[in-house]
């Protein structure tokens, strides 16, 4: 019996170590998908706004 819980103390430690592992994978992804969020929604504000005002210097020659 004392062999049975040993092993199954192992068995935890052993997957509380390889769930740790996952976790920290995880994060690091976590983080570089919010930098790549930040750096779409700038790129795509500055679009936004070099169109506006590319369109407002347009209207300003025709009339």
């Amino acid at each position: 019996v004392a062999d049975i819980i040993e092993s199954n103390m192992f068995s935890i430690v052993l997957d509380a170590q390889s769930t740790v592992g996952e976790l920290l994978i995880a994060s690091e992804y976590q983080c570089k998908a919010g930098r790549y969020a930040a750096c779409l929604t700038i790129s795509r504000c500055s679009c936004a706004c070099a169109c506006t005002l590319s369109k407002r210097s347009l209207l300003q020659f025709v009339d």
